[in-house]
């Protein structure tokens, strides 16, 4: 099996579909390719839902279906995704974006051309077909580079499988990803960036983790987040870039203690 492409997903039974379709389309394509769905304990007949439209592909094992009892957030069902595929390549999809039809192509070819990178970044647009971040040249993000600068917007993460299993995401910090990367990046080299646009990216939407509201709204978790990476990662930093980081980690802690963060540690969050 060459590649997993691993969908988690929270009370997203109506828009899911999208994400699913996009994903056998891709597979019927590229071949060798199957698909976790990660059901982070909804309650809203999402896996029924999955058990009725998609009999065929669960039957033919095309498509898996993990369920969960105890929602854990994005990035557990993530890991849990993980431990049940059997692709080299791990492509993790949100529950509410799409595949786009180039991906089936660009993905595989990128992927064996740098088969030696253990994770390959791609670019992604918005629903209007804009472009998520600044226009970048393709090439290797060195540990120093993700640290200072970051992926150029918001990337689709294509991991090995292997090196993502021994450096998982940290599940107490939902949706706080980038440390997985760093960490994968430190021990086996320069992830690579694809200048090609591959997924339609969801930028809407009150349950989105990423914008500032959901950051705001789990600002406790952020704060534990950025204060980890300075853990592991700030004494490669030069002064001022770990000023920024310092200031990044206050601001967070300030909003946590304004109130912000405290709902994401009571309740769910829609992935």
């Amino acid at each position: 099996m060459l590649f997993s492409i691993i969908i988690p997903t929270f009370e997203r039974r109506q828009v899911l579909p999208r994400s699913i379709d996009s994903s056998v389309a891709f597979a019927r394509v590229a071949g060798e390719t199957e698909i976790v769905v990660v059901d982070d304990a909804s309650r809203d007949g999402t896996a029924a839902m999955i058990r009725d439209r998609y009999a065929p592909q669960l039957a033919s094992g095309s498509v898996k279906l993990v369920e969960r009892r105890i929602n854990g957030g994005v990035t557990a069902a993530r890991n849990d995704g993980a431990r049940a595929a059997h692709g080299d390549w791990l492509i993790f999809l949100d529950s509410d974006d799409q595949l786009l039809p180039i991906a089936s192509q660009a993905i595989p070819a990128f992927a064996a051309r740098y088969n030696t990178s253990r994770i390959l970044f791609f670019r992604c647009e918005d629903e209007t077909g804009s472009l998520i971040g600044s226009v970048a040249a393709g090439g290797p993000l060195d540990l120093d580079t993700l640290l200072t600068r970051g992926t150029p917007g918001e990337c689709l993460p294509v991991l090995s499988r292997t090196a993502f299993l021994a450096h998982p995401y940290d599940e107490d910090l939902r949706g706080f990803e980038y440390l997985a990367y760093l960490r994968i990046v430190r021990a086996h080299g320069p992830a690579m960036l694809s200048e090609t646009v591959v997924r339609r990216y969801a930028t809407t939407g009150a349950d989105r983790l990423s914008t500032l509201a959901g950051r705001l709204q789990r600002a406790d978790l952020m704060a534990r987040g950025f204060a980890r990476m300075r853990a592991e990662f700030g004494g490669t930093l030069g002064f001022w870039r770990q000023g920024a980081l310092v200031l990044r980690l206050v601001c967070y802690r300030l909003a946590a203690m304004g109130g912000f963060g405290r709902q994401s540690l009571r309740q769910p969050v829609k992935q």
